[in-house]
Parts: C-alpha cells; sequence; structure tokens
C-alpha cells in the first residue's frame, strides 16, 4: 500500500489498503502478513487452584474462577490466566446431574429463567401467599423483583436448577428461592410494630431504621433473614417530621405540577451522598451546616444512631454580626467569609477588619 501510493502513512485499515486487500483478493494472491499473532501459553497450575476448580467449575465460569484464583477482575476469556483455568475444565468430568433415566416427570429443555416483570410477578404470586397487587406496585418492590430477576438469570443459578431434570424438582428448587429472597413478611411484621409507637398527633412518621435484630436470646444481628427462631425482636431508629411541615412541602410541589412520591429526612440523604460503606463501619458524625439549619447523623456498625436538626445556620451568624456591628446584611456576610474564624487562638491581637456602617 505504502509503494503504490507513495506515502508511510497508510496501512491495511485505510481506504487505499482496503482497495489493494480487494485486488489481491481478485486475482487471488495471499499477501505475507505483517506480523503473526503469537497466544502466550497456559500457565503451571498448583495443586490447590485444580482443587478450587474442582470444587466449583459446577457453578462458577471459568472466566470468574480465574478472577478470583489470580485477583485480578481485569481479566478476559482470551487471558492467559482465563485459558489456563477453561483447559483444566476440560478434563473435569461434567456429567454429574441429580436425573433418573426412568423418570416420566423428566424435562427435555434447559430451565428459562424469567427476564420480563410480569413473569417473576407471576411466580412471587403462585409461591407467596400474600404476593404483589399489581396495582399497588412501589418503587420499593418493583426494585426488590428486577433484583431477583437478575440473580435468576445468572450462570449460577441457571446451572443449579439444571442439575434436576424432574419439573417438579426444578419448581421446588425455584419456589424455596424466591420464598427465602422475597418473602420478608415476619421482618416487615417486627418493624410495623415499632412503628406503632405513640407519638404526638401533629408529627408523623417519616422513617423507621432497624439498626439491630434479636432472635430469641442472640441479640447484634444485622440481617435475620433465613434464621429460625420463636421469638424476633428490632431496634430501630424512629424519625418523625411535623405534618405543618409535609404539608408545606406538598403545597409547594403542587405549584409547580409535582407530587412527592416520598419524604427523606435530609440528613440521611446528605449521609448516602457522600459517606462511604467502610465510614459508616467504623464510626462517623455527619454535619451539615446549611443557611437556616444545622444536620447531624451518627453512624456506627453500618447503622444510624441518631439524627437531628439544630435551627441554626450560617444565615444566623451574619445576622448576629449585622446587628452586632450595626453593618448591612450583605456586608456582614462578606466580613464572615472573608475574615470569619471559629478559633480565637488562629486569630492575630493585632489583626483587625474594616466594618462599613449602615448608610456608608
Amino acid at each position: 500500500v505504502r509503494l503504490a501510493f507513495n506515502r508511510d502513512d497508510l496501512d491495511g485499515r485505510s481506504k487505499e489498503g482496503k482497495a489493494v486487500k480487494q485486488f489481491l483478493a481478485s486475482r487471488q494472491i495471499k499477501p505475507k502478513k505483517s506480523h503473526e499473532y503469537q497466544a502466550k501459553g497456559l500457565l503451571e497450575l498448583a495443586q490447590e487452584q485444580k482443587e478450587y476448580i474442582s470444587n466449583n467449575c459446577s457453578t462458577m465460569t471459568g472466566l470468574e474462577i480465574a478472577k478470583i484464583l489470580f485477583k485480578n477482575e481485569g481479566l478476559t476469556n482470551l487471558s492467559q490466566e482465563t485459558r489456563s483455568v477453561l483447559e483444566y475444565m476440560k478434563n473435569i468430568p461434567t456429567n454429574i446431574k441429580f436425573n433418573n433415566s426412568e423418570n416420566e416427570n423428566a424435562s427435555t429443555e434447559e430451565y428459562r429463567p424469567p427476564r420480563s416483570e410480569e413473569r417473576m410477578i407471576a411466580k412471587i404470586n403462585k409461591y407467596i401467599l400474600d404476593g404483589i397487587d399489581k396495582n399497588k406496585i412501589t418503587h420499593k418492590t418493583k426494585k426488590d423483583i428486577n433484583s431477583i430477576i437478575g440473580y435468576m438469570n445468572t450462570f449460577r443459578f441457571s446451572h443449579q436448577i439444571n442439575l434436576y431434570d424432574d419439573e417438579k424438582d426444578r419448581e421446588l428448587f425455584e419456589s424455596s428461592f424466591v420464598r427465602y429472597t422475597y418473602d420478608k413478611s415476619d421482618l416487615s411484621r417486627v418493624i410495623d410494630a415499632a412503628r406503632a409507637v405513640v407519638i404526638p398527633a401533629d408529627r408523623s412518621s417519616l422513617h423507621v431504621i432497624p439498626q439491630e435484630f434479636k432472635v430469641d436470646d442472640q441479640d447484634g444481628i444485622r440481617d435475620p433473614i433465613g434464621m429460625m427462631g420463636t421469638r424476633l425482636e428490632a431496634k430501630v431508629h424512629i424519625v418523625t417530621a411535623a405534618q405543618s411541615a409535609l404539608q408545606n412541602i406538598a403545597r409547594c410541589c403542587a405549584k409547580r405540577n409535582l407530587t412527592p412520591s416520598h419524604y427523606v429526612l435530609q440528613p440521611l440523604a446528605s449521609a448516602k451522598a457522600v459517606l462511604s460503606k467502610d465510614e459508616m463501619e467504623l464510626g462517623v458524625a455527619l454535619v451539615d451546616i446549611g443557611g437556616g439549619t444545622t444536620d447531624l447523623a451518627i453512624f456506627q456498625n453500618g447503622s444510624i444512631m441518631h439524627t437531628s436538626v439544630l435551627p441554626l445556620g450560617g444565615a444566623h451568624v451574619s445576622q448576629d454580626l449585622a446587628i452586632g456591628l450595626r453593618t448591612p446584611q450583605s456586608e456582614a456576610e462578606r466580613l464572615k467569609i472573608a475574615a470569619g474564624c471559629a478559633l480565637k487562638s488562629l486569630v492575630a491581637s493585632s489583626e483587625t477588619v474594616e466594618v462599613p456602617s449602615v448608610g456608608g
């Protein structure tokens, strides 16, 4: 290509290069390749790695196993490590199935997981007594449905359920999974019981956030789903709000043709935006100083421990400066930003600031 067009910047991907390729192909001429791809050889796996592959090859793909064994999330199916795992997996028997050749109910097809919300709702209503009302689906319910759909479409779930060739066995496996992952009636009842605490008539319950659970005599449990017991207790953090405040927010939204779907306490929203899971786990206090209020949220062991909204903010400081120094509000705000300091030891005794009075 470069000799024909007398240009060193051309290659086989250019328009001229494609024209040369087409001409050579029409003459059945096979040009010499500029370079040959040489695949890297396979790695020698350690005995521990081989045992891990043998124990998990029935529920995991070769790529998933390779990422764990070599601690590298950037691996692909073409990586040397993945090809080494796949090559070893070829020698492992894969004909293990819980089947019976004489079973009349044996299925001849692979299991087809639900991919739509409608099919998933039908399965939930089939296996759970108090299922889902299609006309009353909340945002949280929709999120739970899509979460189950996502897991039932993974390789692990499909491979595991296909180990059973009997339709009844597959249905039992599927029903157990759906009940375990979706049905949380015991958990809902204990949280609803906590919500029933007596609060003043002019306030509404905004959040009921579980801090920890207790199953029989075992406390300090974060997630009791799947545990067996006769008594379930919950320690919760209840957040209430003045009904008048909620009504004012709703009226403001209505003026712009908006309807609030739910209300969230501002410290919790701020925490979700700026705090990491590790910070909440180790313990952290979030202080958000605004214009009219200061929001406080304290987390420990991954749960909210305390929330508070103090009726004091930056605007109050500016107003106090304006009154105490007899200066306009705008000048007080400017002085606060330019010369404000919350620690006396950081200010020199000789330091001065100019304060304009009202009216110049």
